[in-house]
């Protein structure tokens, strides 16, 4: 490395994927569907990932770079074992991309970063909002450091990203860019025996993506259909809330959360989603998630219920595990989160992630025009995790 580098930090895991999914199709009103059917498929996947971290402490600067495998979508680091060809090859990809220049305040007592580049996510949230393997690109602020282990205090999050961007994306010769800027501001509050965070948040995405045209190869909207159609009078103005408690109680770890979200530019007559006749987005412009988690020894076990109505966040971001994996769209969906992981070593963990979900206000309820949606109704999915960290 260069004299002025202190060193290089790798980190990384491995995760084997056992994916099983059993859905419950709605009626269709054509002959050739004339009943509710099943459809189920399992699956094997494969995650890689490799981070690595730069320091230099005489410039403050910290440059990070990840690789990892999967295809072109952001919401997904998963390689399916041989999808299209006899023990294919897959894919490893860069993951993220970044700078980070660090200020110490008030005596070291307040971190305070400018992040430039593709990073991992700033901000406090849970599915309901963000897909885990997503990774903003753009510039980002941050005093504070709510992610910290032993931070307490304030915290400020300021975010302008990229979202999107397509060479004549509405097809009437422009180059466009779909825009976002976010903030979040919050508080951590530590002291024995209860640890409190609470944050809230704001989001708004520019006008751009209303002229994004669905062509054979191009299709960042396919499980948000309805945003090919919306009207110049819905916007997206996402607000938050999220909050959390920890504790201690005979050796078990002990967390409760609760995530609540409203899109206030909700308007006008067409939904991210294909809905019955009569359902407007300002009717289903919340999502709300509640959860809690024990870790007791080498056991942890999680619980969540979320409702994400159709119109409630902005589908393309929201995590895909909840939704589409499971075989139902980005939004206009409800149901249970259980998860159970075993700490085998340190490092290696065997765990299970069970969802059971299904549609709010679609499904095969009759839309405007007559015919039936005949997206899945209900939904189960199973994943199971061999998981080894580096």
């Amino acid at each position: 490395l260069a004299s002025h580098m202190d060193g290089l930090k790798f980190s990384g895991d491995l995760r084997a994927r056992y994916e099983y999914r059993d859905q419950n199709v709605g009626a269709a009103k054509s002959a050739a569907k004339a009943e509710d059917s099943s459809e189920d498929r399992g699956r094997l996947r494969t995650r890689f990932r490799l981070g690595m971290v730069w320091n230099s402490k005489s410039e403050a600067w910290e440059l990070g770079a990840g690789l990892a495998t999967g295809g072109g979508d952001g919401r997904s680091t998963n390689d399916t074992w041989n999808e299209t060809d006899i023990f294919e090859t897959g894919d490893i990809r860069l993951d993220y991309a970044y700078a980070k220049h660090k200020w110490a305040l008030m005596d070291g007592q307040m971190p305070l970063s400018v992040t430039v580049g593709q990073m991992k996510n700033p901000f406090v949230t849970t599915f309901m909002n963000w897909d885990d393997d997503l990774r903003p690109t753009g510039v980002a602020v941050q005093m504070g450091d709510p992610f910290g282990k032993d931070f307490c205090g304030s915290f400020l999050t300021l975010g302008a990203f990229d979202v999107l961007w397509g060479a004549n994306l509405n097809k009437v010769n422009n180059d466009t860019d779909v825009l976002m800027l976010a903030g979040q501001a919050g508080y951590a509050y530590k002291s024995d025996p209860f640890n409190t965070l609470v944050a809230a948040g704001w989001r708004q995405i520019n006008s751009a993506w209303e002229g994004a045209v669905r062509t054979a190869t191009y299709d960042p909207f396919k499980t948000s259909p309805g945003l090919y159609a919306i009207s110049n009078g819905y916007d997206v103005e996402i607000a938050d809330l999220y909050g959390e408690i920890t504790t201690t109680v005979s050796g078990i770890g002990l967390k409760a959360y609760g995530h609540l979200s409203m899109n206030l530019g909700a308007d006008g007559a067409v939904s991210q989603q294909n809905l019955p006749a009569g359902e407007r987005p300002d009717d289903n412009d919340l999502a709300w998630v509640l959860g809690a988690e024990a870790k007791y020894s080498r056991f942890t076990l999680g619980y969540a219920y979320g409702y994400i109505g159709a119109d409630g966040v902005f589908g393309p971001l929201k995590d895909s595990d909840f939704g589409e994996t499971a075989g139902l769209m980005d939004t206009d969906v409800q149901g249970h989160k259980l998860s159970l992981s075993y700490a085998v070593t340190r490092n290696f963990s065997l765990g299970a992630t069970g969802y059971l979900l299904e549609r709010i206000e679609g499904g095969s309820e009759a839309l405007a025009d007559g015919a039936m949606n005949d997206e899945a109704d209900q939904t189960t999915c199973v994943q199971v995790d061999a998981v080894y960290k580096f």
